[in-house]
């Protein structure tokens, strides 16, 4: 899209590029790709600036809003259900991408509310009491064989006697902790 026009309104790629902070490179793919017009002066195509930061603007603003367009399709077609992008603050999406948007989320909601109430989906904060609950169970059950089996250990002089004692407390200190949990868990439920 060259068009003549006079000398000074007009500057070089390399300027224009400077202005916009961008490479030459790029200036010269959007005018090939004719996202910004040329101006023939002298047989040297030049840049309007004016008229150019109109065209990029312009150009920044569609490519802002089809990538947000883009990416709310995008994960329509992996979930099912869009997630909300990160926006560009220039851009404000369309009433119909909020809307879907939003009932996605009411949707996901509804769906966590029904898998409580089936109990196939358990709060955080009661496993993680669980969990502290057990443990301390586990390192107390563990902690109480050196006192109880002290005395008899004491007495043995010979190393796979001791070796076969500890086995045999430990042994004995984990399955009844086994089953005291597995059956204090069993009756929670």
């Amino acid at each position: 899209m060259a068009t003549k026009k006079k000398k000074d309104e007009t500057i070089t790629f390399a300027e224009y590029a400077r202005r916009r902070g961008v490479s030459r490179a790029r200036i010269t793919q959007a005018v090939q790709k004719g996202l910004i017009s040329t101006i023939d002066v002298d047989g040297k195509r030049r840049i309007n600036p004016t008229v150019a930061d109109a065209e990029w603007s312009k150009r920044s603003d569609a490519m802002a809003r089809k990538g947000f367009e883009s990416r709310v399709a995008k994960e329509k077609k992996k979930t099912g259900d869009p997630e909300p992008p990160e926006e560009p603050s220039s851009v404000v999406p369309k009433y119909e991408d909020s809307r879907a948007i939003r009932e996605a989320f009411n949707a996901r909601i509804k769906r966590l509310e029904y898998e409580e109430k089936k109990k196939r989906l358990i709060d955080s904060e009661v496993v993680r009491e669980e969990f502290n609950r057990i443990s301390r169970r586990v390192k107390n059950s563990i902690l109480n064989i050196p006192p109880k089996i002290a005395t008899e250990l004491a007495a043995e002089v010979d190393p796979h006697n001791v070796e076969v004692t500890l086995d045999a407390a430990l042994r004995e200190a984990l399955t009844e902790l086994s089953r005291s949990i597995w059956t204090s868990t069993r009756s929670k439920k």
